[in-house]
């Protein structure tokens, strides 16, 4: 299933509203109709299972159900970095970040 970002202010009660370059991105480059279902998150820790209601310049949605975002990992990984030889400590932050740490202390 296709995932948006929405800011906080535009998820409200029971429908989720989308602008700018996620609206344009669901109906230009996706093709999305209505009636299709798509997870919208807006950074809070919630997934929002919706409908699409209406496709215009903007997307309104209708919440069908709300989940726990489950893609931040529960622990808080550190990594203590010995300085190595050469220019490696960027690519060394660079990989633990998309690894999943947290914090990286040279």
């Amino acid at each position: 299933m296709h995932r948006f970002y929405a800011r906080p202010e535009d998820v409200h009660e029971n429908s989720v509203t989308l602008e700018g370059d996620e609206a344009k991105h669901l109906k230009t480059v996706l093709r999305m109709n209505e009636g299709e279902e798509c997870i919208v998150f807006d950074g809070t820790g919630c997934d929002y299972v919706c409908r699409i209601k209406h496709i215009g310049t903007q997307v309104l949605a209708d919440i069908v159900s709300i989940q726990k975002n489950a893609t931040e990992p529960d622990i808080q990984v550190t990594l203590y970095q010995a300085y190595p030889k050469m220019a490696k400590m960027e690519e060394i932050v660079q990989k633990a970040v998309e690894m999943g740490v947290r914090r990286v202390v040279p």
